[in-house]
């Protein structure tokens, strides 16, 4: 009855009818995922000519992007037929998905469980005296943020373009779960997802503030130069070269499209005629003082979380970090925001448990759920007839919900909760 009451349980059915649309449409749709294609063929290419992986010199953003060693990936899924290995890859990603999502909710579970200090004998007075601060997920209620995860926007565009963010994703939580368990396996996972994708580099500044982390970080920077060195034979040294030309030539510019949820691409919308804004590929150079602005916006964000999360609980300062990648890259593409899943759930969960104290979170819970179901490409004709900074809030609503989401997440209300609560005995 609980979870029937909660705001999950109508989410959880709307959910469910969008899983359902998105695979018919991606079922009806005849070509593998765009992105997936533009892989699979780079990867073809590159066992006949390897040095030609960036040698494309137009500045656009189909083409390959991701870090060298990535390419050995799309090497084996190019072994099978197009189709045949579009779903291959897509099964892979939603199991990366769902061990990524449990790898949270388990790091969420440690975050708000009662830590009892070892030196201290447990007495039933001494139990009884501090009750936990957190019960476990139901396992209705564990289903229904997972079907959510699932059916999201983010996941909806990583599975019908063929993008890798959720075995980034998964990787990128497992670092966080074994971090001070094992800092050399913590490392070479964190690595392994640098080397596939960019975004994760960031989860490195907070491991300089520790003794443990920065063992973490020198067996990360370990673990980057061991992947360089045995992908040597298939990788040739020089496309590194050619990787950082062309990163540096793209991060000069962005999209203004509204797939782009990014700081930069709002700025860029803010400043031209918006029904531009849904046009492709819409393509522009970053004026100065809006780099400036968003290099300022992730400073504040990302020194004011390392201030304030508790770096004995990850999952606070791991879950924004790693939103921070898509918010502040000048392409922060809808199927980006898939990083921003953990700091979602942490968020949703704790306005759900606020719900009896304050109702008013059942309609916060809803409509920000609801939000993030709906694909950042879908355009209501009716948005058109409305000012043109609101279009711009609609159409970047995956980069206000998450800006919003950072700061709960780091309100002193939500950092007393996540502190680990001890246990005390006579």
């Amino acid at each position: 009855m609980q979870y029937l009451r909660s705001p999950l349980f109508p989410i959880s059915l709307l959910s469910l009818l969008f899983l359902l649309f998105q695979w018919k449409t991606i079922l009806h749709t005849p070509a593998p995922g765009t992105d997936f294609s533009i892989y699979y063929h780079a990867a073809g290419q590159f066992k006949d000519n390897p040095s030609g992986l960036y040698q494309s010199t137009q500045t656009a953003f189909d083409q390959y992007l991701y870090p060298p060693p990535s390419i050995l990936l799309f090497r084996i899924f190019s072994l099978f037929p197009e189709r045949t290995s579009y779903f291959i890859f897509t099964g892979t990603m939603y199991l990366s998905l769902l061990a990524a999502l449990l790898t949270t909710q388990s790091l969420i579970t440690q975050s708000l469980t009662p830590k009892s200090p070892t030196h201290q004998p447990l007495t039933t007075q001494s139990i009884t005296a501090q009750p936990p601060t957190h019960q476990p997920l139901t396992t209705q209620s564990l289903a229904g943020y997972l079907l959510f995860a699932f059916a999201s926007a983010p996941v909806y565009h990583n599975i019908s373009l063929g993008q890798i963010n959720c075995l980034v994703l998964l990787l990128s939580m497992l670092y966080l779960y074994f971090g001070k368990k094992k800092p050399a396996l913590a490392g070479l996972l964190l690595a392994a997802a640098i080397w596939i994708k960019i975004y994760p580099v960031l989860l490195l500044l907070p491991a300089l503030l520790s003794r443990e982390g920065r063992a973490t970080f020198l067996f990360c920077m370990a673990g980057t130069a061991l992947i360089l060195v045995i992908t040597l034979p298939w990788v040739p040294l020089h496309l590194y070269v050619d990787f950082a030309k062309k990163m540096a030539d793209l991060s000069r510019y962005t999209s203004a499209h509204i797939i782009n949820q990014s700081v930069t691409a709002f700025g860029i919308r803010g400043s031209i005629p918006f029904q531009r804004s849904f046009q492709w590929p819409n393509i522009y150079l970053v004026p100065g003082w809006l780099k400036i602005t968003n290099y300022l916006i992730m400073a504040v964000v990302l020194v004011t979380t390392m201030a304030k999360a508790a770096s004995d609980r990850p999952i606070v300062w791991g879950a924004i970090i790693l939103a921070a990648g898509a918010l502040f890259s000048p392409l922060g593409w809808g199927h980006a925001f898939v990083f921003c899943l953990p700091l979602l759930m942490i968020s949703l969960e704790r306005i759900e448990r606020s719900i009896p104290r304050r109702p008013l979170n059942y309609a916060l819970f809803f409509v920000t759920a609801l939000l993030f179901l709906i694909p950042v490409h879908n355009h209501p004709a009716f948005l058109d007839q409305w000012p043109a900074l609101i279009q711009n809030i609609y159409y970047s609503r995956f980069l206000c919900i998450t800006l919003l989401l950072i700061f709960f997440a780091l309100h002193p209300s939500t950092a007393k909760e996540m502190q680990p609560q001890r246990i005390t005995g006579k």
